[in-house]
């Protein structure tokens, strides 16, 4: 928003053009005047020195009219944060709220893994699609999807089968039972092997 000619002036109705032009209204040189700014006796005459003084004035009134804007500006700063201090405050509760259901929503979760983990180890353990004798031995490399044959408690009878088409050495061909099968803990798993040769 563009600001008004005579800013700081006229912004607010305290501090006016009009006013400021008021200021020593109505001094004017009085008697003979020998020169503008001096008088016979080489005096400055007194309308020169008020006129300067008048100047001051106007300074002043307009170094007071940008203190009055500052202030104005201030007020209306403090007035608009006083109107957020409830709503920050209901926001804070808020976020409190939240905070603490995400901490029982983690509890709970947490809860409910421990009593999924003792189900499955109670019921037993689903046979995993390895697809080699290195991960029926160790597992995969983060030992997440296919965890190793020992880590789910399973025993392995290793069957060899000589040079099966699509398959390289160590390669799984058939799991017994198949992967995906529950079976408790401790059971014998066979797995068939292509070896070359």
């Amino acid at each position: 928003m563009p600001r008004p000619a005579n800013y700081p002036l006229d912004v607010t109705p305290r501090f006016t053009t009009f006013e400021q032009g008021r200021l020593g209204q109505g001094v004017a040189p009085v008697g003979d005047i020998i020169g503008v700014i001096h008088n016979g006796e080489g005096d400055l005459h007194a309308f020169v020195v008020f006129d300067a003084v008048r100047e001051v004035w106007k300074q002043l009134y307009t170094t007071t009219a940008y203190a009055d804007l500052i202030d104005a500006n201030v007020v209306s700063i403090q007035e608009q944060t006083t109107g957020l201090q409830p709503a920050l405050a209901d926001l804070h509760t808020r976020v409190n709220s939240l905070q603490q259901t995400c901490a029982s929503l983690q509890q709970t979760c947490a809860s409910l893994a421990a009593s999924v983990a003792q189900i499955v180890s109670f019921m037993g353990v689903v046979i995993p699609a390895w697809t080699s004798r290195k991960e029926v031995e160790q597992g995969d490399e983060m030992g997440v999807a296919r965890q190793s044959a020992d880590a789910l408690g399973l025993k392995v009878v290793f069957i060899d089968d000589r040079q099966v088409p699509g398959f390289s050495q160590d390669d799984v061909v058939a799991i017994d039972p198949p992967a995906g099968t529950l079976i408790a803990r401790g059971s014998t798993v066979t797995v068939t092997l292509d070896i070359e040769g």
